[in-house]
């Protein structure tokens, strides 16, 4: 039994020190490692700007395409403004869109994944939401 115990307590003080120096080596992600442009398989784009003090400007295009009765066609969406960066995900709510808000968690390896709630004034089907990868770093 005094084995077992010594062994568990050995494998539960490695595990806590592991998960400390992950802890620290992990870094709030800044506004200017955010930055780039961002596009998902739907071709819906951010393009993402930092301007300082944990603050970002994105602006996001997003577009649905299917076929009508005339042949292909889309409908689109596009918003503006400046979102608020925290921890690694930065929340956008626009002022002419009260309802519409727009989170976006930065991942790595350029990676980002975007959730909207509520309505943001795009064209039927047009939606942030989606996992989107960075495909710049200069995004205008």
């Amino acid at each position: 039994m005094g084995k077992i115990y010594s062994i568990i307590s050995i494998f539960m003080v490695s595990l806590l020190a592991f998960s400390a120096a992950a802890a620290q080596n992990r870094r709030p992600v800044s506004g200017r490692v955010a930055a780039g442009t961002y596009r998902n398989e739907f071709d819906n784009e951010f393009r993402i700007r930092a301007l300082g003090r944990w603050k970002l400007r994105l602006v996001f295009k997003g577009v649905y395409g299917y076929d009508s009765p005339s042949g292909p066609t889309e409908n689109t969406g596009e918003i503006a403004g400046t979102a608020r960066l925290a921890g690694g995900t930065a929340r956008f709510a626009p002022k002419e869109f009260p309802g519409c808000r727009i989170t976006l968690k930065f991942l790595e390896g350029g990676r980002m994944e975007a959730a909207q709630a509520g309505e943001c004034g795009f064209g039927a089907g047009v939606s942030a939401t989606g996992s989107y990868r960075r495909i710049g770093k200069i995004p205008f």
